[in-house]
């Protein structure tokens, strides 16, 4: 029992830091359209 417990805790975490990536690329993507757009002169 203990060890499923720390097992789904595990996943947890994971799907938590899987989150947190998804959440950074999608701003870096956000900040990149909008610098490009700047230099562009837009």
């Amino acid at each position: 029992m203990f060890g499923l417990f720390s097992g789904k805790k595990m996943i947890s975490l994971l799907n938590t830091i899987n989150w947190i990536f998804f959440i950074i690329l999608i701003i870096l993507d956000l900040a990149n359209v909008f610098f490009c757009l700047n230099s562009s002169g837009f």
